[in-house]
């Protein structure tokens, strides 16, 4: 065997070797076979990134290796790559966050903070989408290092940032302000947390949990109740739950987000001029806005020939009329609209079509928000959970309330019976109470599913 096909060997035996070690999240073993593998070719920024997220997923129960260490590696595979940090992106930065902040921790030295708001600030500086994973590095060092001034404003730091911290990094803060600070500060921390999430985990549900350590901690009893009544109404305090709609700041976030992401081109601008002029001399608000194609597919199959059914439409309308929906609309793509059919179905509603090589959802999403400018409240008609890239475009706090409180699905029987399935009168959202703003409730879900349980944390009764 020739020296060059030798050294090809080894090097795709440790290629191999660095690639297991990623996996197993062996980082101290990746780092020092990225040397091996500098040594004979140059490391890409792929390999520097996963080097870096093995490191920072490393084992300290099985490994003797330090987080000060680890970070020592870590600025070893850096200087490793042309470029150094400049070449990574979000993952890699955040995995430095992640191993500098945990060393901060493990050395109980406040500098580090410090290092790690710098990493976030080159982040931000480098036009890098900045995570919620990222910050919840964040968190954890100034909770752990009791930087109680700084955990109190990450929250407003993180928002700057356009982040919504996640219901780990809530939680961490919730316990260490229950332990070290003032009872006025946790509760402006649930409020902002009743914004950016709606439900909590069963983890944090459970007796012991930092909500329950807190209210608990304030004469509150907490307690699981199975199911809320249909009225609204909780089995356990009596408190009636309310709908909670969008603020100000979410409408007009959440319209901004749809102008400034689906329509970018001219020609795209111009339509949605169209349908702002269109929806502006209407002679009312709409209150049902029907997703034409979803409705006129159902069990259809277009993929196995099924056509769009203008009956199923018309049934749709009907419906609606039959629930006191008095400005129904309905959207079908231009292509959709061939042959008399259309024409029939204006005798009963209004129908905007859309135009060609656009996608139709943007247009009825966009008519439903505009409504609730003027503080009239629409609903759109659909079976589509809205759960493609598109629509995780938008704030994800403010449209998943969105949609609890303004998606109606709908079911058509084989009789043609058309049920509507309209929001319940209260909202599956964390809710204060108006009577005491000292009483909580809180959904909570299974998994990740937000609608998976009907049960509520009740945090609204005085300890007996």
């Amino acid at each position: 065997m020739g020296k060059k096909r030798k050294r090809q060997t080894a090097e795709n035996g440790n290629l191999t070797r660095f690639h297991e070690a990623v996996a197993k999240g062996n980082g101290s073993t990746a780092v020092e076979l990225l040397e091996s593998l500098h040594s004979e070719r140059k490391v890409t920024p792929t390999q520097l990134t996963s080097a870096l997220s093995a490191l920072g997923r490393e084992s300290k129960d099985d490994s003797k290796l330090s987080w000060k260490g680890a970070l020592s590696l870590a600025d070893k595979a850096v200087e490793m790559v042309n470029g150094g940090r400049s070449v990574l992106g979000e993952p890699g930065f955040t995995a430095l966050v992640k191993i500098t902040a945990l060393a901060g921790i493990e050395e109980n030295d406040s500098s580090y903070a410090d290092k790690v708001r710098a990493l976030i600030s080159e982040m931000r500086q480098r036009k890098i989408t900045i995570k919620k994973r990222t910050y919840a590095s964040l968190v954890s060092i100034l909770c752990g290092l009791k930087l109680t001034e700084q955990v109190k404003n990450v929250i407003t730091e993180a928002s700057n940032d356009k982040v919504e911290l996640d219901e780990e990094s809530y939680s961490c803060i919730v316990a260490y302000l229950t332990d070290n600070e003032t009872e006025e500060s946790v509760w402006e921390v649930l409020d902002k947390f009743r914004h950016q999430n709606r439900t909590v985990s069963e983890q944090m549900a459970e007796s012991g949990s930092a909500l329950d350590r807190f209210f608990s901690k304030h004469g509150t009893e907490t307690m699981v109740v199975k199911r809320i009544r249909k009225d609204g109404t909780c089995p356990h305090c009596q408190i009636k739950l309310d709908s909670v709609d969008l603020t100000k700041e979410q409408i007009d976030q959440m319209i901004s987000q749809v102008e400034d992401y689906f329509f970018v081109s001219e020609e795209q601008k111009l339509a949605l001029q169209g349908l702002a002029t269109w929806l502006k001399d209407l002679d009312s608000n709409l209150d049902c806005v029907i997703d034409g194609a979803n409705v006129g597919f159902f069990m259809q199959r277009p993929d196995l020939g099924g056509v769009l059914s203008f009956a199923q439409i018309q049934l749709a309308v009907d419906a609606c009329r039959a629930n006191d929906f008095k400005h129904v609309v309905v959207f079908l793509h231009e292509k959709r609209a061939i042959g008399p059919e259309v024409d029939k179905l204006r005798e009963s509603c209004r129908v905007y079509l859309t135009p060609r090589r656009m996608n139709d959802d943007w247009f009825w999403l966009y008519a439903a928000l505009l409504p609730l400018r003027q503080g009239s409240k629409a609903f759109v008609l659909s079976n589509d959970q809205m759960r493609d890239h598109v629509f995780r475009s938008l704030t994800e706090s403010a449209f998943l309330r969105w949609r609890e409180r303004h998606l109606i699905e709908y079911s058509i029987s084989k009789v043609n019976k058309f049920r509507l399935q309209i929001p319940s009168v209260y909202s599956r959202d964390v809710q204060k109470s108006r009577s005491n703003e000292r009483f909580w409730h809180f959904p909570i879900r299974e998994g990740e599913n937000e609608s998976s349980s009907t049960s509520w944390l009740c945090c609204a009764a005085p300890l007996k």
